[in-house]
């Protein structure tokens, strides 16, 4: 009797009761968790961004030397290179003349 008065039929009831319900349930959810669910998105939001980061090359500058700079000093004798570690450090002789030897022998291996 009540179908044939809002001229619809037992379905598209069962259908809007169904609705309801759902849309009664989810607007309970989101009244009484709303805080939780907004900072649930915050942290997912975060977590989504901080994962796909991705740092900014830097172009690499090849290192020229200076001209007249020499990048090493070879001392042509163990004279010159015992006045130069003596003066230069605060080693001792037979400081100086153990890393003469050293850089001998480390010369021959190469």
């Amino acid at each position: 009797m009540l179908l044939d008065f809002i001229n619809s039929n037992q379905s598209l009831l069962e259908t809007l009761i169904i609705v309801g319900l759902i849309t009664a349930v989810v607007g309970v959810v989101l009244v009484m968790f709303w805080q939780y669910i907004i900072f649930g998105l915050l942290g997912l939001f975060c977590v989504v961004v901080l994962a796909n980061h991705k740092s900014p090359e830097k172009p690499k500058e090849e290192i020229v030397p200076l001209p007249g700079v020499q990048r090493s000093y070879e001392h042509p004798d163990r004279k010159h290179f015992m006045e130069d570690c003596l003066d230069l450090t605060e080693y001792s002789e037979k400081h100086c003349s153990d890393i003469w030897e050293n850089r001998e022998n480390d010369d021959e291996k190469t």
